[in-house]
């Protein structure tokens, strides 16, 4: 069933000969005539019988175990940090620093964990100013153009041997389609067995074919 409908999915998004609001018609009536299994509709449960059981499985040292810390005292005493299987957007309006938060959060998270970080926005060199700022504290305009006093670049030197024992992995991307970012992020995951993926930022890579239709992107 899976792969039938990702195929016929695949032909309505491909066909050259149908418009963007037609698309979207024809994969609105595909869901309505899906035929989804009984298996996959659960049985109504009371609110107190979930909280019960979950309460039962509760213990100071499971809360967490899962649950990998981003090193903000706060986000993590609220959210618990990030579980595995969690998909989680961070948005905020252009310049109010979201790429520095995540490269934060990816630094701590690198201190246990492989963490990769795709990015559509920023080159490698960039990212890798960016991070030297993030951790020696120096002002990244100052790397930048190589305005830095004599403390502040032995602030970047030690700065730079911590980042060594980072198992942080950077990737500048330029794909074509989400299949082949999906296909590169899998293969990272195998590879360097990453247990945190950041993208910066998703909405760079957009089908030329919906461009003009911000809904449907």
């Amino acid at each position: 069933m899976e792969n039938s409908l990702r195929n016929k999915i695949q032909n309505i998004i491909n066909n050259d000969q149908y418009k963007d609001s037609e698309i979207t018609i024809r994969l609105i009536n595909l869901i309505n005539e899906i035929d989804f299994p009984i298996s996959m509709h659960k049985e109504t449960k009371s609110i107190g019988d979930l909280c019960s059981n979950l309460v039962s499985t509760i213990s100071k040292e499971s809360i967490y175990k899962d649950s990998i810390m981003t090193g903000f005292a706060d986000f993590d005493a609220k959210f618990r940090g990030f579980s595995p299987g969690e998909f989680v957007v961070i948005g905020a309006r252009p310049g109010m620093g979201k790429t520095n938060f995540i490269l934060n959060m990816a630094i701590n998270m690198a201190e246990n964990h492989p963490v990769g970080l795709f990015s559509f926005d920023n080159s490698e060199t960039s990212l890798a100013i960016k991070v030297l700022s993030c951790v020696s504290g120096v002002r990244m305009g100052k790397i930048d153009y190589d305005k830095i006093s004599s403390f502040e670049f032995e602030d970047i030197k030690k700065a730079s041997e911590k980042i060594a024992n980072l198992k942080l992995y950077i990737k500048e991307c330029s794909f074509a389609n989400y299949q082949e970012f999906k296909n590169e992020v899998i293969k990272q995951i195998k590879e360097k067995d990453l247990k945190v993926v950041f993208v910066d930022f998703l909405q760079s890579m957009i089908p030329s074919k919906f461009r003009n239709n911000r809904e449907f992107e």
